[in-house]
């Protein structure tokens, strides 16, 4: 689960949320699907899709990580709405505060094949850059 709140945008907020469910295929190689969603007074953006992870043995607490996905998202913003594919990626670190419990920190950028995204101006633009940071659970 991972999410920030921008108050520094177009509306008096921007609210994120990214929740995902996987399962380790190999050791250290995690796939599964992926909801993002995006909400302000005048922007509604969603996405649904899939996956991957792969991450770095360092034998510590700290484990760098790098991600891709793949997503259909529906994006609407002050009356106009689009949809589309977006392909993110992704690169991160992790910090295990329990063996079933990180802390984590990324970095990712996403493009979209149609204007989904709303920039802090209020345009609407077909990418974007985040940094997020989340609470992941093992299980």
């Amino acid at each position: 689960m991972q999410g920030n709140l921008d108050f520094d945008y177009a509306d008096d907020y921007l609210f994120n949320f990214n929740g995902s469910y996987g399962f380790f295929v190999e050791d250290n190689w995690e796939i599964g699907g992926k909801l993002n969603m995006s909400l302000s007074d005048n922007v509604e953006q969603y996405q649904l899709g899939a996956f991957t992870e792969y991450n770095f043995s360092t034998g510590s607490q700290w484990v760098p990580y790098v991600g891709a996905s793949a997503q259909y998202a529906y994006g609407e913003a002050w009356n106009n709405d689009a949809s589309g594919f977006n392909f993110q990626m992704a690169g991160g670190i992790k910090y295990f505060i329990h063996p079933q419990v990180a802390l984590s920190a990324e970095v990712n950028y996403s493009k979209a094949t149609d204007d989904i995204y709303a920039n802090g101006e209020g345009k609407a633009q077909d990418d974007k850059t985040q940094i997020l940071f989340g609470t992941r659970f093992y299980f």
